[in-house]
């Protein structure tokens, strides 16, 4: 891929994902890690490439490691962090994301035990506690199955 054709790309992708309500700036370090030819990036080589200030990288890759869709590391003896997309670099998100759902199971339950809402109220805090219920048991069903789609590496 071309330096302008990767570009384009990054800039893209970043706007794709913030259209979704995506922060920019983490869609476009992640857009600029995914296209990347090496498996790591520095912080500095992420300013560099997208044109920004190391601050901006900064707040980006901190957002990424949260909701664990990159990965920080340091070499032994370096003095920089590197920042990579693993190699089952949605295994993270989805698990955090199945955490999320079971939290908001647990909050929404006891809502109903404790009789926090009534009416109509409880009726939809029950389709959403059902509804959350439901993605908790098959999100991991739906990502075993993906896995087991990919193409083994020979």
């Amino acid at each position: 891929m071309s330096d302008d054709a990767s570009a384009r790309f990054v800039e893209d992708l970043a706007a794709m994902l913030s259209g979704m309500g995506f922060p920019r700036m983490p869609s476009r370090v992640f857009a600029a890690l995914l296209c990347a030819d090496g498996p790591d990036l520095t912080a500095r080589e992420l300013a560099t490439t997208l044109k920004v200030s190391p601050a901006a990288i900064s707040g980006a890759v901190n957002f990424l490691s949260r909701i664990r869709l990159i990965h920080r590391r340091r070499e032994a003896g370096e003095r920089v962090d590197r920042f990579s997309i693993g190699g089952d670099m949605w295994l993270g998100p989805v698990t955090m994301e199945i955490e999320g759902y079971a939290a908001m199971v647990a909050v929404l339950d006891k809502a109903l035990a404790e009789g926090a809402v009534s009416g109509l109220a409880a009726d939809r805090v029950d389709e959403t506690r059902d509804f959350f219920s439901f993605m908790t048991e098959a999100l991991p069903r739906l990502y075993s199955e993906w896995q087991q789609s990919r193409p083994t590496a020979g």
